[in-house]
């Protein structure tokens, strides 16, 4: 294409107005096409260290932008960006970007890095991020999430480590649950944590939760149950995670789409708090000339931490 010769210029040197939004805004689909300004934004603690995509294989990427309410938004870069190699900023600050969605998901497209200005403390205490007061108890039945939106509920944390998914809302006949699925992925890994509020006091409490599955596809067990005592809700890649063993969850041999009860989980051998991370991974095969991925989708459903 040759833009002298093809393409028409109607006109020159507009003002392009810039408007001053929410991610809550953006996620209304007003703006989509429209040139935005986001005020407090930063990247969620799990993308700190990454780069804006992968320059070296040109694969364009996703990471997630938050605010200090921890409402979320992709920000969307192409690997052959001239800045897809650079580091994603640590702080806080404005961001301007072009509104966009795909299939119903929100995102946003920088046109320029000199349009992201991280140059403020990070939301929370300490620049860590949100910090998050510990709770009584825990009992979550998933009632208000909205199908096929990522899981946004207070005070938990949901991290795609692997990948650009993670748990999502589902609505299935009359039930409700977090789901982690890696059904038509094109990433070539998953894995994804969904993270409880900080429960307080925990010596005499239980954890109980169910958990289905659907299609199972997979060579190993790609859910797991683990537990921190020094998690304060914005320093998940350095707390101390510990695995919960021998619970009794949805496997292989389990009914597709039956709840499987864990049972009460005794935690008196935890003295502080009682963060259950659950953990999906997604592993794929490959072969000379050909990538298999399969189909799996695992449930969580009616999550309790209580005396």
């Amino acid at each position: 294409l040759d833009i002298v010769k093809n393409l028409y210029k109607i006109s020159a040197g507009n003002a392009v107005r810039i408007n001053e939004v929410s991610i809550s805004d953006i996620k209304t689909g007003a703006y989509i096409g429209k040139l935005v300004k986001l005020n407090d934004v930063q990247f969620k603690d799990g993308e700190l260290g990454k780069t804006w995509a992968n320059a070296v294989a040109h694969k364009t990427e996703n990471r997630d932008l938050e605010d200090c309410d921890g409402n979320t938004i992709l920000v969307r870069t192409s690997g052959y960006a001239n800045f897809a190699g650079d580091v994603l900023p640590e702080l806080k600050g404005s961001m301007i970007a072009i509104a966009s969605s795909y299939r119903g998901t929100a995102q946003l497209y920088v046109r320029d890095v000199k349009e992201v200005q991280f140059n403020d403390p990070r939301c929370g205490q300490g620049g860590g991020g949100t910090v998050i007061d510990p709770v009584d108890s825990v009992d979550e039945d998933f009632a208000s999430v909205e199908n096929y939106d990522d899981v946004n509920l207070e005070n938990w944390t949901n991290i795609a480590v692997k990948g650009s998914r993670k748990w999502i809302g589902k609505a299935f006949q009359s039930d409700k649950y977090a789901q982690a699925s890696a059904y038509k992925m094109t990433d070539d890994a998953m894995e994804t944590w969904l993270i409880t509020p900080i429960v307080k006091d925990i010596a005499s409490k239980t954890l109980s939760f169910k958990t289905a599955k659907a299609h199972w596809k997979h060579l190993n067990m790609p859910f797991s149950v683990y537990i921190s005592t020094d998690f304060d809700g914005s320093n998940f890649e350095t707390a101390t995670w510990t695995e919960l063993t021998g619970l009794n969850v949805a496997d292989a041999s389990s009914a597709d789409n039956a709840w499987i009860e864990s049972g009460d989980i005794d935690l008196s051998a935890y003295s502080r708090r009682c963060e259950n991370w659950r953990r999906f991974r997604w592993w794929y095969h490959y072969k000379p000339c050909r990538e298999h991925r399969s189909r799996f989708l695992f449930y969580s459903r009616q999550s309790r931490c209580k005396s």
